[in-house]
């Protein structure tokens, strides 16, 4: 999920578009942009956020 989540704000999906989508906090996406966690894990390749 955080490499996806990594895909969609390179993508420049906004923070709490994603956050919706995965039903998740907007924090925790915030947490991952930042790389306060999940930074070992890189963006998904490819693919568009449908």
């Amino acid at each position: 999920m955080a490499a996806k989540i990594k895909q969609l704000l390179a993508e420049k999906m906004m923070q709490h578009d994603i956050a919706a989508k995965f039903g998740i906090n907007p924090g925790r996406v915030s947490e991952i942009k930042t790389g306060q966690r999940f930074r070992e894990v890189r963006p998904e390749i490819g693919g568009t956020h449908a």
